[in-house]
């Protein structure tokens, strides 16, 4: 297993942060309050962090201001979107999904949805592709 670091940039000049090894611990509570302490967060209406990723597997703590939404897309492989602060309204291929902090919501392959907060808000997305390989998908 290769351990893998992200490099600082210009949003987070700070330094790297681990992304990958045999374990990675994540402060939830600290991530969300540094993203909201950013530029990005103080000049736009969103703010995300990648906390963990390997091939198969991406952990994003995503921010969202009141009303700000994510565009719909199709998941890949199984996602899901767990509620940490605040509400959102989750758009489904089934109806649209009211949901609040310590709610759930998980989505099989080749399901669309799409996110927008009703207040200001934050939540963990997570992605979970079985089919990626390091090769591609099978």
């Amino acid at each position: 297993m290769e351990i893998k670091n992200n490099e600082a940039t210009i949003n987070r000049p700070a330094g790297e942060r681990l992304l990958n090894a045999p374990h990675v611990i994540v402060n939830i509570p600290g991530y969300i309050n540094s993203i909201r302490t950013e530029k990005a967060w103080k000049q736009n209406d969103r703010n995300a962090i990648t906390v963990f990723k390997s091939e198969s597997l991406s952990i994003v703590i995503s921010t969202l201001k009141e009303n700000a939404s994510m565009e719909k897309v199709e998941t890949e492989g199984f996602t899901s979107v767990q509620v940490i602060e605040g509400d959102l309204l989750v758009d489904t291929e089934d109806g649209t999904v009211e949901m609040s902090a310590g709610e759930l919501i998980i989505f099989q392959p080749t399901q669309q949805y799409a996110v927008k907060a009703k207040s200001e808000s934050c939540f963990l997305l997570s992605h979970y592709n079985p089919f990626h390989t390091q090769g591609g998908i099978i």
